[in-house]
């Protein structure tokens, strides 16, 4: 049982630090483009790390990094 709460509490870490550095990302990137695609998703660089945010669709709006 305690295996599965360091897990749980290291995948809510993981997520916590992913959406901070997707918020990072997006406040200030170094680019951005859009993907050609019917998709249009946006693609945010900053540094090495990327933020997909995408376009129409069930899932628009969502980010990704």
């Amino acid at each position: 049982m305690r295996a599965d709460h360091h897990d749980r509490a290291a995948q809510i870490e993981g997520e916590r630090q992913s959406a901070t550095r997707v918020l990072e990302i997006l406040k200030n990137p170094d680019a951005v483009y859009q993907l050609s695609s019917r998709a249009r998703n946006l693609i945010f660089r900053k540094d090495n790390g990327i933020a997909v945010i995408y376009g129409p669709g069930p899932t628009q709006g969502q980010a990704q990094s």
